[in-house]
């Protein structure tokens, strides 16, 4: 008899664990103010956000024509909170900053802001940011406290006052469609031990 409760128990986790489905959806929004330097990011993952990069080398990974970039100068403007810049091109200038061990709830946003968008001359010269146009590759990239990670292309065109939805692939139990499968398992296994006690 335990043999058959256990099997009948195991039918009733496998209906319900049926249910769950992969599903595209936003777990993010970033909206940015004047050139990047400034912005929020909103968690509505049903996670906890651990991490934040924001890449401007991601069409080449080299200096080239209008090619965007964070300069620190000297750590003036290392960004508040203060981030961590990563791919180094000279001095004081990098193409990636980010903020990691964050913990960003859900529905909870993060801000930042004190940072220096600027831009690159095919001769390696620094211009103005003004002068330098985000081509569409640049990127946001999100991360989970469970390990997944989600990332958005940041629209082509001016770096200011953007507004973009971070997607993500999120495993999802729809409530509506495993309740009928849990009532009938848990039905059919008290019908089960019911008709067990009559016959003893």
């Amino acid at each position: 008899m335990k043999f058959k409760v256990l099997a009948a128990c195991a039918a009733i986790a496998s209906c319900v664990s049926a249910s769950a489905a992969f599903a595209t959806t936003t777990v993010g929004n970033f909206t940015s103010g004047s050139f990047l330097q400034s912005g929020t990011i909103t968690n509505s993952s049903g996670l906890t956000l651990t991490g934040i990069t924001i890449d401007l080398g991601v069409d080449s990974g080299a200096a080239g024509n209008g090619t965007p970039i964070w300069d620190i100068n000297g750590g003036l403007y290392s960004g508040s909170p203060t981030g961590t810049f990563t791919n180094p091109i000279s001095g004081d200038y990098f193409f990636t900053v980010s903020w990691l061990g964050l913990s960003i709830g859900d529905g909870s946003s993060f801000s930042y802001s004190n940072l220096d968008y600027d831009g690159l001359s095919s001769g390696g010269i620094f211009n103005a940011g003004g002068r330098t146009l985000l081509d569409g590759s640049e990127m946001i990239t999100l991360f989970f406290d469970n390990g997944s990670s989600a990332s958005a292309n940041l629209p082509a065109g001016s770096p200011s006052g953007l507004n973009v939805d971070i997607l993500g692939t999120m495993n999802v139990v729809p409530v509506p469609a495993s309740l009928p499968l849990l009532a009938f398992g848990l039905g059919s296994l008290g019908l089960f031990v019911r008709r067990k006690r009559k016959d003893a």
